[in-house]
């Protein structure tokens, strides 16, 4: 009886939900499950309307109104504020004024817009518990420093399982708001949370929160179920941003994505909460990145969410090739790529992406703070996608922002012939990345996202964002008088610097020389499997969001190498140390550091500067292995593990011979997921082969693989080894 009252809950409050929202307006995630659900959501939510910060204060007069007309403060139950008369001023104690809550906190992804105003994570709330909560995490204390009037929220050490630091709890009747809040943001910018910064995030986009917030959060959310007041705010919410929470809207939705019920396909239109899907259904292919501009060399990733599902794909109407899921391809060339996913006989749709190919260096990210920048000498020092100043030597100055038909100077100073300097800020010096090839240069402004041009014979120096045209090509000379860098349609033209008229621009006169001076930096480009090697002779800066690690020794029991995770991000790696680095795939601009920091004492993990072959006494050699037919792990490199020839800036694995006991293969750690989790349950799983072939259907997850021969195996998707 008790369930049948809960299902008609569900079912009533489900068809109010429905009844609000738009025709059609979530049908593009449909037929997708677990963190490609994720995606497909963001795709749905994340353009909004953004308002400024002062309109929020309006903005809660509709969207955070009690019934008797004051505030909906979900921080203090003894407040009764008054819109406007009551709001922001100074506060000493509980119930003075209210003020706006950033419930995620603004400092964890730097005050940056659209997130500053979204509505959907901030709320009116008494100032004075605010300013207690400041920006520590959301989280359960059973030992209080402070309590706001009543116990109604707290603040003190976590009692949370997984997490010991200082946390806010809010009270009961509210923490699965807050949930469907977080759950909100880790959807809504699946884009930029991976570089956000807290001790609830996991430095990723999926699943964006740590092991011991998803649980908490997932805990919240099904013991404080949606509540008619976030059904309100959600339609109220909707009118001004033109956007929606879709775990308000789908109740019980987190599991789809987060929870048990992963394996699940989402229907918008036949929701019921249950996560009883409908008939099995072969998933479309999702291109990552999409169809679009990339750099020589990227990465793609075909995608499907049907597990055990292969993908076939063509290249550029070429002959089809199947492979398991996820597909991985490097674009070096134009490519248009169809592909479609293909399981017991069944395709999906096909679906096709075309990539064009820039050599621009357009993914480099524009740096700011201080860097340094050595003297180009040759044009052996002149790599495409490394970043430079172009610097007037004789009167100190760099080229700095875009004018009007010139460019602005930044003042710099040498230091034994280097320059150290901020970069891309008002008043200094700007960074180009440099594209094309010899004698068809390009110099890409990342910052303000534009190449250098001269699009007239005139004393000038414009932009474009046509990278193609011959007015952005320049031929690059380098001579013991300076560095010419001279125009292609003009060729009568090259950038100086007018002393009397401070400018760059470009001259036909003889005006002041300039020279070239290239970053010093370590670049990483991390793919979606969210691991790296790096050696380098140079210590540097590790990028915020990365970590990375040593090897310190291996487990044969379980095949696993045991990480130190030394260096969090802003920590100096120190040089020719091997490292294991993880973190969000993209492009890393790493700082170069003028000190070295202590090396560890005991690391197995080695390296190059250049292609070399591997080195150690009595060693098996291993290389990192990102393979679509494998778990990311540590694999040998050559037959028998015997030495191999190691790509410059990796790093390799040497195990001595008696403690490798002849395994050729070592997970990262323990929680790579490539071994059934110690807390699987008894929810039904499919398992198939690696290479598609359904071996059992619906069977406990806990004891899956019993009675099959060792070897790796999928499960939800995801490679399991036995």
């Amino acid at each position: 009886m008790k369930r049948f009252l809960v299902l008609l809950t569900l079912q009533s409050v489900l068809f109010q939900l429905f009844a609000q929202i738009p025709s059609g307006y979530y049908s593009a995630a449909d037929g997708y499950c677990g963190a490609s659900l994720k995606t497909a959501l963001y795709k749905v939510i994340n353009a909004h309307t953004a308002l400024s910060y002062d309109a929020l204060w309006n903005a809660f007069k509709t969207t955070d109104k009690r019934a008797d007309g004051k505030v909906w403060d979900m921080y203090s139950s003894s407040t009764n504020f008054v819109f406007g008369a009551d709001q922001a001023g100074q506060y000493s104690k509980e119930g003075d004024v209210y003020n706006r809550e950033h419930s995620f906190p603004k400092s964890w992804f730097n005050d940056a817009r659209p997130m500053y105003t979204d509505l959907f994570h901030l709320y009116p709330t008494d100032g004075y518990v605010n300013g207690r909560r400041s920006n520590y995490p959301f989280g359960e204390t059973d030992s209080p420093t402070y309590t706001s009037n009543g116990g109604f929220s707290k603040l003190g050490p976590s009692s949370t399982p997984g997490y010991n630091g200082i946390v806010f709890e809010p009270a009961d009747e509210y923490k699965g708001d807050f949930a469907r809040t977080y759950f909100y943001m880790a959807t809504c910018y699946e884009n930029q949370i991976a570089k956000w910064s807290s001790p609830m995030l996991a430095g990723n986009a999926y699943p964006a929160y740590t092991d011991w917030a998803v649980t908490m959060l997932l805990r919240w959310a099904e013991e404080d179920p949606v509540s008619q007041k976030e059904i309100d705010r959600n339609n109220e919410v909707y009118k001004l941003q033109k956007n929606r929470n879709p775990f308000i809207d789908y109740p019980g939705l987190e599991e789809y994505i987060w929870g048990e019920k992963m394996d699940v396909i989402f229907d918008s239109e036949n929701y019921d909460g249950s996560g009883q899907g409908g008939d099995p259904q072969v998933m479309t292919p999702v291109f990552s990145p999409a169809s679009g501009t990339v750099n020589k060399g990227t990465n793609i990733q075909i995608t499907t969410g049907t597990p055990g599902a292969r993908i076939v794909y063509s290249l550029n109407g070429g002959a089809e090739v199947t492979v398991n899921n996820p597909a991985n391809l490097t674009i070096n060339e134009s490519t248009t790529i169809t592909a479609y996913a293909l399981l017991d006989g069944v395709k999906s749709q096909s679906a096709t992406a075309t990539y064009t190919i820039s050599d621009d260096g357009g993914d480099t990210p524009s740096v700011s703070g201080l860097w340094t920048f050595s003297p180009v000498t040759s044009t052996a020092d002149l790599t495409p996608g490394a970043q430079y100043l172009i610097v007037c030597e004789e009167l100190s100055v760099a080229m700095g922002a875009q004018g009007k038909d010139i460019r602005s100077y930044g003042e710099i100073g040498f230091d034994n012939g280097l320059i150290h300097t901020e970069v891309n800020g008002n008043g200094q010096p700007y960074t180009f990345v440099l594209g094309g090839s010899a004698g068809q240069y390009t110099f890409y402004d990342a910052t303000a996202q534009c190449y250098l041009s001269l699009n007239s014979s005139a004393n000038k120096l414009h932009t474009t964002t046509d990278k193609n045209s011959e007015n952005a090509l320049w031929n690059i000379e380098i001579t013991n008088e300076g560095t010419q860098i001279i125009n292609c349609a003009y060729s009568s033209r090259s950038i100086q610097y007018n002393a009397g008229a401070p400018r760059f621009a470009c001259y036909e006169s003889q005006q002041k020389a300039v020279n070239l001076y290239k970053l010093q930096s370590v670049n990483l480009t991390i793919d979606h499997n969210g691991y790296i090697t790096y050696y380098s002779d140079q210590p540097f800066y590790l990028p915020a969001g990365l970590q990375a690690g040593t090897v310190n020794g291996i487990q044969t029991a379980g095949n696993y190498v045991t990480i130190d995770w030394h260096y969090q991000g802003g920590a100096v790696v120190p040089s020719e140390t091997g490292v294991l680095i993880k973190g969000a795939a993209g492009n890393y601009v790493c700082k170069i550091s003028q000190t070295d920091a202590e090396k560890p004492a005991n690391n197995w993990l080695k390296g190059s500067v250049a292609d070399a072959e591997t080195e150690g006494t009595d060693c098996l050699f291993y290389k990192l292995s990102t393979d679509v037919d494998q778990p990311v792990g540590f694999y040998w490199g050559a037959e028998n593990g015997g030495a191999f020839t190691n790509s410059a800036h990796k790093a390799y694995l040497a195990v001595p011979k008696a403690a490798a006991s002849g395994i050729n293969y070592f997970a990262l750690d323990k929680s790579t997921g490539i071994q059934l989790p110690a807390n699987a349950t008894n929810k039904r799983v499919n398992v198939y082969s690696i290479s598609g072939t359904l071996l059992k259907k619906q069977v406990k997850e806990r004891g899956a693989l019993d009675g099959l021969p060792a070897g790796i195996y999928l499960i939800n998707g995801k490679k399991v080894l036995k």
